[in-house]
């Protein structure tokens, strides 16, 4: 295993200025008051989309009305709604609209063409491929790090890292997915933070589980198991569909280690049409052998008719292990593909499992971000507006058109542009 990282800056808080914080050896308050709001100007219901708004843009908090500080980050308080502006395919409160309340206005249009990232971060002689790839790969900006981390039950974990300074941000990818799901992201925020993804339990290069342990609890104690294995104490969290559930458990457990929370197109209850969605490709469309990469990205693309070629290609190519005999086979375990158990006891705990989800949220004060696909079949309207409106102290949520479930192939620009106007300000 691999046991070297970084210096830990626990005490700094992600934000704009998240490099001059670590600098000057303090961290700013977050949880200051925020002084009174000047006046606000009359808002428009539209606005051309394209057009800087005239003075400030309002928040809506819970129970006042703040002006944040665009310097801030993460780090500005109340909860806001945004729908990033990007063309739309589908309607999402009006196509190029800044949703604040009940209120639309635009925001200015900013370019997303990715910035070349230095990797000075990386030792040239640490930089090394991870796992050996099928044929045919797609190169990757940066080169991550590979280590082999022992999780709960015995576990072993791949744990990817992709920059060693910095505060921690760890991304938790969902069901079927591995950890160079984000691929695409990391070069965005590797220059300001400490990145860090693991494939979990069942899924990638690590374990399968003999007991077939795939609950969100058993999860969240390799990512407790991991972080103490790193020296990590405190992080920023990003979770994906089953790895933001398992970000909501870890929440739950420890508020107090979380600077930042990103959760991904998920939330404590889950839209009965996607269940079914993905209980159907699970079970249908996935055949445990393949005679080519192409073959299995041909498959993917049914199940992710939005998703981006580049980002279908890179999940076929790292969601197969190469056999002696030339054939591809599915790295994730087929028991994470069988039926959930539908009887009484079951039902009643995963009620159980769903309120605790409540709980975590209401429990957080970290500055959290819901993201949703505009085309989701999985988070509901109603339950992220829950989220960020009524249970979360410090929410925002950002709606990304162009995008279903899988947020990050569907629309990665928009993605990227979402998380990181969140983590970097």
């Amino acid at each position: 295993m691999d046991g070297g990282v970084g210096e830990q800056h626990g005490d700094a808080i992600p934000g704009t200025n998240a490099a001059a914080f670590e600098r000057a050896g303090e961290a700013p308050d977050f949880f200051a008051e925020t002084p009174p709001a000047p006046a606000l100007p009359p808002m428009d219901d539209r606005l051309p989309v394209g057009k800087d708004p005239k003075g400030p843009l309002e928040k809506r908090g819970r129970g006042e009305r703040v002006v944040p500080d665009p310097s801030m980050g993460i780090l500005a308080d109340s909860s806001t709604h945004v729908s990033i502006l990007l063309p739309a395919l589908w309607p999402c409160h009006g196509p190029g609209a800044l949703r604040i309340g009940r209120f639309r206005r635009p925001i200015p249009v900013r370019p997303t063409d990715r910035p070349i990232v230095s990797q000075s971060g990386v030792a040239p002689e640490t930089r090394r491929r991870t796992s050996r790839r099928p044929r045919d790969t797609v190169s990757c900006m940066m080169e991550p790090i590979s280590h082999r981390i022992q999780g709960a039950d015995g576990v072993g974990l791949h744990v990817l890292e992709w920059s060693r300074e910095g505060v921690p941000l760890v991304l938790l990818h969902g069901v079927g997915n591995e950890a160079h799901l984000w691929d695409d992201f990391v070069p965005s925020v590797a220059p300001h933070y400490r990145v860090i993804a693991l494939d979990q339990r069942g899924h990638g290069d690590s374990d399968w589980d003999p007991e077939g342990r795939y609950d969100a609890e058993s999860m969240t104690a390799d990512l407790e198991a991991v972080l103490d294995a790193l020296g990590i104490d405190r992080l920023v969290l990003v979770g994906f569909s089953m790895g933001g559930r398992v970000a909501m458990c870890f929440a739950g457990r420890h508020p107090e280690r979380l600077a930042g929370l990103v959760i991904v197109d998920i939330g404590p209850e889950i839209d009965a049409r996607g269940v079914l969605r993905i209980s159907n490709e699970m079970s249908e469309n996935r055949k445990p052998v393949f005679t080519s990469v192409d073959e299995y990205a041909a498959m993917l693309s049914l199940n992710y008719p939005a998703g981006q070629p580049r980002a279908i290609r890179r999940m076929a190519q790292f969601g197969l292990r190469e056999r002696p005999d030339g054939l591809f086979e599915l790295k994730m375990d087929p028991k994470l593909r069988s039926e959930r158990p539908t009887d009484a006891a079951s039902k009643a705990k995963e009620e159980a499992f769903i309120q605790q989800q409540w709980d975590a949220l209401a429990g957080l004060s970290c500055p959290t971000l819901v993201v949703r696909g505009a085309a989701s079949d999985i988070l509901s309207p109603d339950v992220a507006d829950r989220m960020v409106d009524d249970v979360l102290a410090n929410g925002q949520l950002a709606v990304v058109p162009q995008a279903a479930h899988s947020v990050m192939t569907d629309n990665p620009a928009g993605f990227e542009e979402a998380v990181c106007r969140f983590v970097l300000g």
